[in-house]
């Protein structure tokens, strides 16, 4: 249902009975998403219900290309959630539990069109993403950034769009704090891309011990990425996972986005320069993946993107690893 309401039913209200009776769900016993006693099922809204609405939406994109009258409708597999739930005290020893709705999964890429940045849920398109005043004023937990996921839109000649990249600090409180990790596709992409498109990205917890966050702030400087927090150990957890947070750890949750649509090397260079721009892709992706290259105050270089896309056009066809120096998205000149 999470399928087909978006795709062939989008015009109508938010209402799965009035289509129920015209469907004939057919799901072979024993399978995920139709479990026999005695298999666990307890993560199913979580985990076979999204498989099930992943391979259900791709395959309807599909159809819809193969028609003449709807062939500009299909877009890839959206990204996907995984949520987390916090629980521990407050400094004044109250209990507290709460989950975050901060990861929004980036939309899947159109026929025409980019996929939405931060699109949401695909078979929920009425939910919001949480509030980070309201978060941080009923937890005790504070935000050091939300943004925009780098290089999590899957590429293609029209790009999936990103995921949401969150980093949170304990804040207010002497005790540690329990997290639930409870979602799905931490492992592998799941959002899949069409024709050509590559998939999004996976979902990613990252928890960072002994992050240097709290002196960074008292030096008036605010991390802006990962790479710029001090840690000592990152620990990336199971899609299904619990995990202690001290008050000197920093955790970064990282949506994944959306599948691109069509072969990345046709997506028009100046997006790719734009996407750069703004962080969305990095320079390895933009060089490496979409075969853009650029010169030092970055800007496109048509000539050399052209020898540059010829390259991997190559590559693909010879079934070799690029060596090194290849579409590095730099022009020597």
């Amino acid at each position: 249902m999470s399928a087909i309401l978006p795709t062939l039913c989008y015009d109508m209200p938010w209402c799965p009975a009035g289509i129920m009776q015209q469907l004939d769900i057919i799901s072979e016993e024993g399978t995920i998403n139709n479990a026999r006693h005695p298999a666990a099922v307890s993560m199913a809204t979580v985990a076979a219900a999204y498989f099930t609405g992943m391979v259900a939406s791709n395959t309807i994109a599909k159809m819809l290309a193969a028609s003449e009258r709807y062939k500009d409708e299909p877009q890839a597999n959206w990204g996907t959630p995984c949520f987390s739930t916090l629980s521990g005290r407050h400094e004044n020893g109250q209990p507290f539990t709460g989950m975050l709705l901060d990861k929004g999964g980036g939309g899947g890429a159109r026929t025409y069109k980019d996929g939405l940045d931060a699109g949401g849920t695909y078979g929920s398109p009425a939910s919001s993403i949480a509030n980070v005043e309201t978060n941080e004023r009923i937890y005790p937990i504070l935000y050091v950034y939300r943004k925009f996921g780098q290089d999590t839109g899957g590429p293609g000649k029209y790009r999936g769009g990103t995921g949401t990249e969150v980093m949170i600090v304990p804040h207010r409180t002497r005790d540690p704090i329990d997290m639930t990790v409870l979602g799905y596709g931490s492992t592998h992409p799941d959002p899949r891309g069409l024709y050509g498109g590559m998939p999004g990205s996976v979902n990613v917890q990252l928890l960072l011990k002994d992050a240097d966050v709290r002196q960074q702030f008292l030096q008036s400087h605010v991390p802006r990425d990962l790479e710029e927090t001090g840690f000592t150990r990152a620990h990336s957890t199971a899609s299904k996972e619990l995990v202690r947070i001290e008050v000197g750890d920093a955790i970064l949750l990282g949506a994944s986005g959306g599948g691109g649509f069509g072969d990345p090397l046709d997506r028009d260079p100046y997006s790719v320069e734009r996407d750069l721009a703004t962080r969305l892709v990095s320079a390895a992706a933009a060089g490496g993946i979409f075969g853009v290259a650029f010169d030092c105050e970055g800007r496109v270089v048509l000539s050399d993107t052209e020898i540059n896309r010829d390259a991997l056009r190559r590559v693909r066809v010879g079934g070799k690893p690029l060596s090194p120096g290849m579409a590095s998205g730099v022009s020597t000149e």
